[in-house]
């Protein structure tokens, strides 16, 4: 899978509910692939996208290898997911 824009995302919200939630590249059985690559159980995969629980650094660094994404691209959705999941809103 190869996407084009990442580097337009505002928020790891955005991102991950246009490229996972509301994808229609991304079909259920994809939901169950993702879970298994990045090694969490499909229910806390629900609970990430229904934005109940955060991914992990880890868990993003696997998500953006399981997408394809480029080094530049996987950063800058860490970036995003740090600066969102700060406690620290300076941060």
């Amino acid at each position: 899978m190869r996407h084009l824009g990442i580097l337009n995302y505002d928020s790891f919200s955005q991102f991950l509910d246009q490229e996972i939630v509301n994808s229609t590249r991304f079909k259920r059985g994809d939901k169950k692939d993702l879970a298994d690559f990045i090694n969490i159980h499909p229910t806390s995969l629900s609970q990430v996208l229904n934005q109940t629980r955060a991914f992990t650094e880890e868990q993003i660094f696997l998500l953006g290898e399981y997408l394809n994404l480029n080094e530049i691209e996987n950063q800058y959705i860490l970036i995003l997911h740090q600066i969102e999941n700060a406690s620290n809103k300076s941060y």
